[in-house]
């Protein structure tokens, strides 16, 4: 949080998702090993039970490989909250957008970077928070990477919006 003159902003990046060669490998695989498993229970007699030893191998591989895989993203530019506006800047240009002129205002929080999932093996990766507005006629979506200090000033920030610009 930076003040100046009493008013706050918070700087979030702005990201985009990449499916490197690994994620999508393993998206085909994990499916397709759960596909052929389930086939193979249906219409294979296993005497010896030795499909579901394998198979219970095979899946315990494939959810180990799915933790070491890791979610990747790029940088494309920072959204910058203030008291009365939401400026996105990028390499290539900067927008500013006043919030009284905002119509349609939706945010989605998906959690910030390290926060504890339900399944206490698991951190949120601070992806999947995305905001969405109109300005102008025009839709913005911007896909936000939040951290813990960034979720409490954005949620001080929108409570003065709330406040201020009638906004729902």
């Amino acid at each position: 949080m930076s003040q100046s003159n009493d008013i706050e902003f918070v700087k979030i990046p702005v990201v985009e998702k990449e499916r490197p060669l690994a994620v999508r490998l393993f998206n085909y695989s994990f499916w397709t090993t759960l596909i052929v498993l389930l086939l193979s229970f249906i219409f294979i007699d296993d005497q010896k039970n030795m499909l579901g030893k394998l198979s219970i191998f095979i899946i315990i591989l494939l959810v180990v490989w799915g933790f070491m895989i890791k979610n990747p993203f790029k940088i494309i530019g920072h959204i910058i909250f203030k008291d009365n506006k939401i400026q996105f800047i990028s390499d290539e240009n900067t927008i500013t957008f006043n919030v009284n002129e905002l119509k349609e205002i939706k945010f989605e929080y998906e959690g910030y970077k390290g926060r504890v999932r339900i399944l206490p093996l698991t951190l949120d990766s601070g992806l999947g928070n995305k905001l969405y507005f109109k300005s102008f006629d025009v839709e913005y979506n911007f896909e936000l990477f939040l951290e813990n200090h960034h979720v409490l000033l954005l949620r001080k920030i929108i409570r003065n919006w709330n406040a201020n610009y009638n906004i729902s």
